[in-house]
């Protein structure tokens, strides 16, 4: 992929051009070999971040990035790639999607299995109890 499909015009959040430092991790639980990957962040936004890094990222990969502040952790948010871009030999230009954390998908009844591939099969539907919009509940009471 080349570069963002959305121009800052098109975009619902506005970004923040930011300098620091972040980690990422596989976001797949298990055991890793590879040591976390250090990323120079460049904007941040509600729905996601640009950072440079220094080696190539499968678009659609998925990761925990861990902000930095003086060498500890501040916090930390599980990433969907959407798109890399090599902007000079061995560097690249990459941005990302903020996603919600597996494990409460899991908790409200999302199977591991579904979460391993990128779209539920057509049709899924998972059951989650009543939906009740604002004004009916309000009524109820």
């Amino acid at each position: 992929m080349d570069g963002p499909t959305t121009t800052p015009k098109d975009r619902q959040f506005s970004r923040h051009s930011i300098r620091g430092e972040a980690r990422l991790e596989p976001l797949d639980e298990g055991p890793s070999l590879d040591p976390p990957l250090l990323v120079m962040l460049q904007d941040i936004g509600r729905t996601g971040v640009k950072f440079m890094i220094n080696q190539n990222l499968d678009v659609d990969s998925t990761w925990r990035l861990r902000f930095l502040h003086h060498g500890f952790c501040i916090g930390t948010v599980p990433l969907i790639v959407r798109y890399v871009k090599e902007v000079e030999r061995g560097n690249f230009h990459a941005g990302g999607q903020f996603m919600i954390e597996p494990y409460i998908l899991n908790m409200v009844g999302v199977s591991e299995e579904i979460l391993k591939v990128s779209e539920a099969p057509d049709g899924e539907s998972f059951d989650l109890g009543d939906f009740f919009a604002p004004p009916d509940a309000v009524e109820d009471n």
